[in-house]
């Protein structure tokens, strides 16, 4: 009888950690979901990419990227970006300098689109660049898309 009763009270004991553990895993899980990390975007046009010595890195990006397979006048580029700071830049210093690694500089973010850059993306921490480069008859254009999870 007493071996019944401890095993018993071992059960209820058992069942009551349980649920303790359950309650605090779900709460946990529940807080989790709260701060999932989500991708945050910024988009915008390349500036400054007319000067030549960009232009011929656009066209030697453009020309290694492109398939001839495939009739277009784009092609895309994957994480080859780099995003440079330059506060010593004669022009502004909040300039950021777009470089395709490998290549050189391409351009720059606009001026007027650096500060919503830097409330969207924090250039410290890794983030994933995708550059679309166009071509017309006389010249190389190019957007970028810059994403970034936290």
């Amino acid at each position: 009888m007493n071996l019944f009763k401890n095993f018993k009270d071992n059960l209820k004991k058992a069942k009551e950690d349980f649920n303790k553990d359950l309650e605090e895993y779900r709460e946990e899980k529940a807080k989790n979901k709260k701060h999932k990390k989500e991708w945050h975007i910024f988009k915008c046009e390349v500036k400054g990419h007319f000067l030549h010595e960009r232009q011929r890195v656009l066209s030697r990006a453009y020309r290694d990227s492109y398939d001839p397979e495939i009739e277009h006048d784009e092609t895309s580029l994957y994480d080859i970006v780099e995003l440079i700071p330059e506060p010593d830049n004669e022009f502004d210093e909040n300039a950021i300098k777009i470089e395709l690694r490998s290549y050189g500089q391409i351009g720059y973010i606009p001026k007027d689109r650096v500060q919503e850059l830097k409330e969207t993306i924090n250039l410290d921490e890794k983030f994933k660049t995708y550059l679309t480069i166009y071509k017309d008859e006389k010249e190389y254009f190019a957007d970028l898309e810059v994403h970034q999870k936290y």
